[in-house]
Order: C-alpha cells, then sequence, then structure tokens
C-alpha cells in the first residue's frame, strides 16, 4: 500500500511539475511573440523600415528578381498580419492610438506594394 501511495505521488509531483514547465514556456514564447510584434511596429511605423528579421530569408541572392518577388510578397503578407493584429488587441492605451498606428501601418503598406524591391536587394 505504501509503494502504492509513494507512486501516486511520485506521479502527481511529476505531472505538477511537467504542467509547469510547459505553461512557463508556452509564456515565455507568448511574450518574444508579442515583442517581436512591437519591435516591429516600432519601426514600421515611427521609423518607416522594414524590419531585418523579415529580410534576411530573401537576402541570400541580391539583385535576384524572384527573390525580391517573394520578399515582396512576404513581407507585406506580415504587415497585413500586424495591421489586423493592432485592429484587435487591447495593447494599445486608447482608440486615437489605435488610429494613429493603423493609418501608418496602412501608409506603409501602401509605399512597400510601390517600392522596387529588386534595387532594395542590391539589383
Amino acid at each position: 500500500m505504501l509503494e502504492i501511495f509513494l507512486a501516486l505521488l511520485l506521479l502527481i509531483a511529476a505531472t505538477s511539475f511537467l504542467t509547469q514547465l510547459i505553461f512557463r514556456l508556452g509564456a515565455k514564447k507568448l511574450m518574444e511573440q508579442l515583442e517581436a510584434r512591437m519591435r516591429a511596429c516600432e519601426l514600421i511605423a515611427n521609423q518607416e523600415m522594414i524590419p531585418d528579421d523579415w529580410l534576411r530569408p530573401y537576402r541570400r541572392r541580391p539583385g535576384d528578381p524572384a527573390a525580391a518577388a517573394r520578399a515582396k510578397r512576404q513581407c507585406l503578407r506580415k504587415l497585413n498580419d500586424l495591421i489586423r493584429f493592432y485592429e484587435h488587441t487591447n495593447l494599445v492605451d486608447s482608440a486615437e492610438t489605435r488610429r494613429v498606428l493603423l493609418a501608418s501601418l496602412r501608409q506603409q503598406r501602401t509605399r512597400w506594394e510601390t517600392l522596387d524591391w529588386v534595387t532594395l536587394f542590391g539589383g
């Protein structure tokens, strides 16, 4: 009987430890994703720059029109995702902040659509 009790106690302790570990890792991953979105938003809206980590995968072949087209498509997709995120998040301090931020992000989307991406990549 004592062995069963100890085995059950060990099982409960292991389950509790693993649950806590998974929760912490998940919370850390979520915070990293939120920080990345906020950094990207800051670069795009305030500094009018394309985040380097968005461009890095496409910089391997400078001047390649196909890589530039993929970069444009993916960066615009990520920017649209960022716009959708800020349309629905509670992480802005007011409706006015949201309006100004979204206007800036949409303005950059328009600029990116007309940007010469081949030249951007050294073509």
